[in-house]
C-alpha cells in the first residue's frame, strides 16, 4: 500500500502541473510520458484486485490525441483520463487492496447533462467510495443505439443517481435540467427503480418529480449534503 500511496502523491502533483499549463509547448512530451508511466505502474500495483476494477482502469488512455487535435481538447482529454486514473487508485487505497481483491464493485449509474464541476465531483466521490460510476460514454456501445445503450447501463447498475443541473429553461423562464436527464429520469420511474436519488441543483425545476423519490439540493460549490445522503442510502441498501 505504501508504493500505491507514493504513486498517488506523484500523480496528484503531476495533475496539478498539467492543469496549470496554458500553452501547448508547456505540456511537454516528457510530461505526457510521465502520465502514461504512472498509469502503467498503477496497473502493475493493482493487478490482483477484482477483474472489473482492473478492466476499468486499464482501458483509460485508449485514444491517442495527436498534433491534429485542438490544444484545449487534447489537454482536456489528458486531464480527464488522468483524474479517473487517480480516482481509481485512491479508491483502492482507501478501501484497502486486500478488500478489493475478488470483490464485485457496486455499479452506480449517473444520468447527467454537461460534464460540469458537479459531475466531476460526483464521479470522483463515487470512485473514492470504492464504487464504479457508469454513464453513457464511460462504457462501450457495442453497436447499440443510444436508447439500447442507456437501457443496458440501467440494467447492469445497482444504484441510480439523476444529476439534475440547471442547463436550459422553459417558456416560463424556469431553469430545467438537460432534456436527456428528464427522459432518463422518466425511464427510471417507469421501470419502477427504487434504488434512486436525485441531486437537484438549487433553483432547478424537475418536471413531475415523484414524491416517493429521494432528492437533495446541491450547488456546484457545495455537494456535502448530497454526498452524505448518498452514503446513507448506499448503506441502507447494503451496497457500501
Amino acid at each position: 500500500m505504501e508504493k500505491l500511496n507514493e504513486l498517488i502523491a506523484r500523480a496528484e502533483k503531476l495533475l496539478e502541473e498539467i492543469s496549470n499549463t496554458e500553452y501547448r509547448e508547456e505540456l511537454s512530451g516528457k510530461m505526457v510520458s510521465e502520465v502514461k508511466s504512472i498509469h502503467v505502474q498503477g496497473r502493475l500495483l493493482i493487478r490482483n484486485v477484482d477483474k472489473t476494477t482492473l478492466e476499468e482502469y486499464s482501458k483509460l488512455f485508449s485514444r491517442h490525441p495527436n498534433n491534429y487535435y485542438l490544444w484545449n481538447i487534447w489537454k482536456s482529454y489528458i486531464i480527464i483520463e488522468f483524474e479517473k486514473c487517480v480516482g481509481i487508485l485512491k479508491a483502492i487505497s482507501e478501501v484497502g487492496q486486500e478488500i478489493s481483491i475478488d470483490r464485485s464493485l457496486t455499479k452506480i449509474f449517473i444520468s447527467h447533462g454537461k460534464f460540469n464541476p458537479a459531475f466531476k465531483n460526483l464521479e470522483t466521490f463515487i470512485r473514492a467510495l470504492g464504487c464504479l460510476p457508469i454513464y453513457d460514454i464511460s462504457e462501450p456501445t457495442e453497436g447499440k443505439t443510444i436508447n439500447q445503450h442507456i437501457s443496458s447501463l440501467i440494467q447492469k447498475a445497482d444504484f441510480y443517481i439523476v444529476l439534475a443541473s440547471s442547463e436550459t429553461t422553459n417558456d416560463s423562464g424556469k431553469k430545467l435540467p438537460n432534456h436527456n436527464v428528464i427522459i432518463e429520469y422518466d425511464r427510471l420511474i417507469q421501470s419502477k427503480i427504487d434504488r434512486m436519488i436525485v441531486f437537484l441543483e438549487e433553483g432547478c425545476y424537475m418536471p413531475s418529480i415523484v414524491q416517493e423519490v429521494i432528492y437533495v439540493p446541491f450547488t456546484n460549490e457545495c455537494m456535502d449534503k448530497a454526498f452524505t445522503k448518498l452514503v446513507a442510502e448506499l448503506k441502507i441498501q447494503n451496497l457500501l
